[in-house]
């Protein structure tokens, strides 16, 4: 938008987090960290460079035998400023609230993975999103807000444990980068060796997804007028990930936020619709 409205780009650097950069009480427990490196000098005995053919194949095949859909809808100002006084009421995040009636939809047990954001102020792009996972029944016999409370409780707990919330990002570093391309390779294309098969386990990349996934993107901090061109709608498509069947993607601008939730398209796909449907019902009327 910058570009078109005939702005000048300002240049900033791509900032890659290494272990070093992170907080020393998030370093990992010792076995853990000896096994994660163990595994890392078994695939070093046998690696490989993957090309961009090899990317290519992965590409093909996933295209090939997985297709997506999407389900969109944006709150009014009003609905949304109620949402969020919802939450403010119950003393809980807008995030927590909606990952609670989004397991309220569901009603079974779920297997929740949530991204998480660890960006102060540095607003180029990094690799500064690390996640969490955590099981929740939504208990009937309980009111919304006191679910919403217990999901709250249960994320918070998650979120203020450095060593939870840093060891996406510790993992990740401990492992050679060839190594997590070949967790792809052995997921969609084939067998990449028996470290490969390991860490395709570890990163559950398998056919035994999470039941939902959820990234919010808060209030976004851009505007939306740029000279005779502004952004009247802004939808966060978030990316299906190899360990998810469907993922909630959300964003607020300008007082609106925008829900998407974006799935694996399958015999499931008329469920999914009505689960999405419901799910916007209830966040539209909130008791």
């Amino acid at each position: 938008m910058n570009i078109l409205s005939g702005e000048k780009l300002s240049f900033k650097k791509l900032k890659i987090i290494e272990g070093q950069d992170l907080p020393k009480e998030s370093k990992m427990p010792f076995l853990i960290k000896l096994y994660i490196k163990n595994l890392n000098n078994k695939w070093l005995r046998e690696r490989k460079i993957y090309s961009f053919t090899d990317c290519k194949e992965v590409f093909k095949e996933y295209w090939n035998h997985i297709d997506h859909d999407f389900f969109n809808h944006e709150f009014t100002k009003e609905e949304t400023e109620y949402i969020c006084q919802y939450a403010k009421n119950a003393a809980v995040t807008v995030n927590s609230l909606l990952t609670t009636v989004m397991l309220a939809t569901y009603s079974k047990k779920a297997d929740v993975g949530q991204a998480v954001s660890i960006r102060e102020n540095y607003r180029g792009m990094a690799n500064l999103v690390t996640g969490i996972a955590f099981k929740y029944k939504y208990k009937k016999r309980r009111s919304l807000i006191k679910n919403a409370q217990g999901v709250h409780k249960v994320i918070k707990k998650k979120l203020i444990n450095p060593k939870i919330n840093y060891f996406v990002l510790r993992f990740l570093d401990l492992l050679d980068g060839p190594f997590i391309d070949s967790a792809c390779v052995n997921r969609y294309v084939h067998k990449a060796g028996s470290p490969s098969n390991t860490l395709c386990n570890l990163m559950q990349y398998s056919e035994n997804l999470r039941d939902i996934g959820v990234s919010n993107l808060m209030k976004v901090d851009i505007r939306s007028n740029y000279g005779e061109m502004r952004i009247d709608h802004l939808a966060f498509l978030p990316p299906i990930v190899p360990y998810a069947h469907r993922i909630c993607g959300a964003v607020t601008l300008e007082g609106k936020l925008n829900l998407t939730m974006h799935i694996v398209k399958d015999e499931m796909f008329q469920k999914e619709q009505i689960y999405f449907n419901n799910l916007i019902l209830r966040l539209q009327d909130l008791k």
